[in-house]
């Protein structure tokens, strides 16, 4: 906390501020701002809680004709930073776009998700 308008003395006087600043990693929740009027600090200021980092993702919806496969980090949690994740499409369906992705602080990797299951004749339906 930087105190202003204090006079070098252990008490503070009617307008002295208060501003609240998290070390990294942290963030203020609350008033960053605080002032001293007639002995009191108002509003009164917030804390810095811990950054929260994800350290798990959400299980993945299968695309229609397919199924997602999943390699775990370890045997502790589901879905943790370091899984990954594979899509597989049914017999007669081929993956068209992404196969693979990674969970990671951020949530799974590539952001835009898995590529879809096309049946394997549209391969030879192009115009």
């Amino acid at each position: 906390i930087i105190y202003k308008n204090n006079e070098n003395t252990n008490w503070y006087q009617n307008g002295a501020s208060a501003k609240l600043q998290c070390n990294p990693g942290y963030q203020i929740y609350g008033k960053q701002m605080t002032y001293c009027h007639d002995g009191l600090w108002i509003p009164p200021i917030g804390i810095c809680q811990q950054i929260k980092i994800n350290d798990s993702c959400e299980p993945l919806k299968s695309p229609q004709n397919g199924k997602v496969y999943y390699i775990y980090n370890n045997y502790t949690k589901d879905y943790q930073i370091g899984t990954t994740a594979i899509l597989s499409c049914r017999k007669g369906y081929r993956i068209e776009g992404v196969t693979t992705l990674i969970c990671n602080n951020n949530g799974w990797t590539p952001n835009d998700g898995f590529g879809i299951c096309i049946p394997v004749d549209n391969i030879f339906r192009k115009h």
